[in-house]
């Protein structure tokens, strides 16, 4: 399944695991710097490990494509982003 969003898009897949797996696309279309892409991919995963990695429902693959427009994003807002993106496919436990 894929959600896409004006900023990030989110793909999941249902996987056999006792645990989800998160992983990001960041392409050179959202920065040339590999610095910059780092720094999206790094906030990402902080986000994720900070807020989301033990609300996350068990048992899924999870794939964050970003789009050039959230470098302009600061962390709220970017957090924001993705609890709508997890929400819109019920992937949080309550």
């Amino acid at each position: 399944m894929r959600q896409k969003g004006f900023f990030l898009s989110l793909k999941i897949k249902k996987n056999s695991l006792g645990f989800s797996r998160f992983g990001s696309v960041i392409s050179k279309k959202v920065s040339k710097k590999a610095v910059e892409r780092n720094k999206i991919r790094r906030r990402i995963y902080g986000i994720m490990q900070k807020d989301f990695m033990d609300k996350v429902k068990k048992g899924w693959d999870i794939l964050f494509i970003v789009s050039p427009s959230i470098k302009d994003k600061k962390g709220k807002e970017l957090e924001e982003i993705m609890k709508e993106s997890f929400e819109e496919f019920d992937l949080l436990c309550k």
